[in-house]
Parts: structure tokens; sequence; C-alpha cells
């Protein structure tokens, strides 16, 4: 019982002190030459993984970050995939730049694990998906969900920084 009550005031001692949705960390910008298309349905989904299937693309250098992630606020990890799967990383923040960090460490290290964190949201019926995909090849270039509308915290907010494909 004292485990279960501390366990549960540490995390909502955590979650007070976390991220807030007034934070003062600003939006990312887009690339204004991208098109870019908000589905937040499942057919949007199966619709938009089929074009990325499609498109055909493994060799990649991804920027993924997170935002509001209340013990790393704001890090950004660069990624480059070979053959789909993610070969090194390095990550930036307010305190490190172009640290190199093992692959393992990152959170969405692929386009495809963008896909999977999608349907999870889906599949564990998240009150809130949000996504927007890059029109012309599929790609997820911003992620919202919010698993339980009310409760601070506990919401995923990944954006795409920067893509580019390598051959």
């Amino acid at each position: 019982m004292f485990r279960n009550t501390l366990s549960l005031t540490i995390l909502i001692g955590f979650a007070l002190a976390g991220c807030d949705s007034n934070s003062d960390t600003p939006e990312p910008e887009l690339e204004p030459e991208l098109d870019i298309a908000q589905d937040d349905t499942q057919d949007g989904l199966d619709l938009y993984r089929a074009r990325w299937d499609a498109a055909g693309v493994a060799n990649y250098q991804l920027g993924v970050f997170q935002r509001c992630v209340c013990f790393e606020n704001l890090i950004l990890y660069n990624v480059t995939v070979e053959e789909g799967v993610p070969v090194s990383a390095t990550r930036t923040s307010s305190t490190v730049e172009n640290e190199p960090v093992p692959v393992e460490d990152v959170p969405y290290p692929t386009i495809d694990v963008l896909f999977e964190l999608i349907q999870f949201g889906f599949d564990s019926e998240a009150d809130s998906v949000g996504v927007r995909y890059v029109t012309e090849n599929g790609r997820p270039d911003r992620i919202t969900i919010d698993f339980i509308r009310g409760i601070a915290d506990e919401e995923t907010n990944v954006y795409v920084d920067s893509f580019e494909e390598v051959n």
C-alpha cells in the first residue's frame, strides 16, 4: 500500500512540475514548400502508410523531436537510416549539440516507428489522435496524441524537423 501511494505521489509530483500547454517553447516551423494534409483517422493512417510504402524510401536522414517531455524538454534527434534501419544518431538540446547517442536511445528513430506510434494511438483508443502527413510520400510530419483528455503530461507530441532522402 505504501509503495503504491509513494509511486502515485511521485507521479503526481512529476506531472505538476512538468510541462504545461502554455509552454514558451515555440512551435516548429514547417518547410513552406511541403504539401501537408491533416488526417486524424485510421483510414488516413492506412492511406498514408501505403503511400510511404509505395514510395520505397529506405535510406534517409531524419530529424525528429518530442515536444514537452518533462525530463528533457525539446531534444532534437538526427538519425541516419539505411535500408530502413537506424545506423547512427545524434542529439541536440539546450545543453549539448550533435552529441552522438546510441540509436536505441532515440524514441522515434524511423518513419515506420512513427507509423507504429500513430497506430498505437488508435489501438489504445486515445481521446485524441492528430496527424499531419506530407502528401508527396505519405510520411508523418506532426503527431499529437492525447491519451486521456484532462490529464497533464501524458500527451505525446512528435515533430519531424527535417527529412532528406539519401541515395
